[in-house]
């Protein structure tokens, strides 16, 4: 499990927690397992997508997309997919203040392939993220939005047909 006010990822057997991976700063939220046994970890603070091994070691890091751009705001979750893929939400500066821009966006990694791609942006806070049983709908929050938005996933990880799935009250 990720704990994000400990940055840790750690796990637990029933009786004592094993702490795999720290750094510091970084904000563990999101985790994935993916079909490879590797986790997916969002790193909230630090604005990275971690992939470790079983152990918590680091194999990889990424700190941007494909054009280069840093995940300012930090990423906020991570779900994998059936096909070897991943989804991920770069949620937006946190501050005490209201917001005043629209910053969020989801990334995808395609399997096998090394960098993240944009697939939607213009989200109001993209936080938690979900893929549908059948891996043909993407789900995913805005906290700023308060609505849950769905996608259509298409064949090669691109989003389409954006729309509301649930309008929250609060």
């Amino acid at each position: 499990y990720g704990g994000w006010m400990s940055g840790t990822l750690s796990k637990w057997d029933g009786t004592k927690t094993v702490v795999l991976n720290h750094i510091e700063g970084c904000g563990h939220n999101g985790l994935a397992l993916t079909g490879k046994r590797t986790f997916l970890i969002a790193c909230t603070d630090h604005g990275a997508i971690l992939e470790t091994d079983m152990t918590g070691k680091q194999l990889r890091r990424w700190d941007t997309d494909n054009k280069g751009r840093k995940f300012v705001g930090g990423i906020n979750d991570i779900v994998a997919t059936a096909n070897g893929g991943a989804y991920a939400t770069v949620f937006g500066p946190y501050s005490d203040a209201p917001p005043t821009s629209v910053i969020g966006r989801i990334l995808y990694l395609a399997a096998g392939q090394s960098q993240w791609v944009e697939v939607a942006d213009d989200l109001n806070y993209a936080n938690g993220i979900g893929v549908s049983p059948d891996q043909k709908t993407l789900y995913v929050s805005e906290t700023v939005g308060n609505c849950i938005l769905k996608f259509t996933i298409n064949s090669n990880g691109s989003l389409a047909n954006r729309s509301n799935f649930a309008l929250l009250n609060l």
